[in-house]
């Protein structure tokens, strides 16, 4: 990959222009850009990484620089030890969807339960006890 089409090496070439230019107004943008260029050019190490999929049981060589720039891209949550993991808006979640399922049982059961007007009866205390179970399961 070409450094200049990478958006990490740009964005990065940005915040250090704008940067330099906080400590030395007078300096030139542009001179301080293709100074930027060189030193990248002559400094920037790319080393091959290892991405693997095991959702997918995928595996493939890719470079860091291009993890970064898909990074950017996609803008996945990153985890503490490098794990990506795909935004809730990007992908459903099956384990949220079990989650609203449960709340919602356990709104229409309460909602039957409270509409009772025997709070003795069998049927208020079999609900009471169903909805008690779907909120004990939501919050385990």
């Amino acid at each position: 990959m070409d450094l200049n089409e990478s958006q990490f090496i740009q964005n990065y070439k940005e915040d250090m222009v704008r940067s330099l230019l906080m400590m030395e107004p007078d300096w030139d943008p542009t001179e301080i850009s293709d100074i930027l260029d060189k030193e990248i050019k002559k400094k920037f190490q790319n080393p091959v990484v290892n991405i693997d999929n095991n959702f997918k049981h995928e595996n493939q060589d890719t470079t860091l620089l291009t993890v970064m720039d898909w990074a950017l891209d996609k803008d996945p949550i990153i985890a503490g030890n490098g794990t990506f993991y795909k935004n809730q808006h990007q992908a459903e979640n099956p384990v949220a969807n079990m989650l609203d399922g449960m709340l919602k049982a356990r709104k229409a059961t309460k909602k039957k339960m409270l509409d009772l007007k025997d709070k003795t009866s069998f049927e208020y205390k079999d609900l009471d006890l169903k909805q008690g179970n779907y909120k004990k399961n939501a919050n385990s």
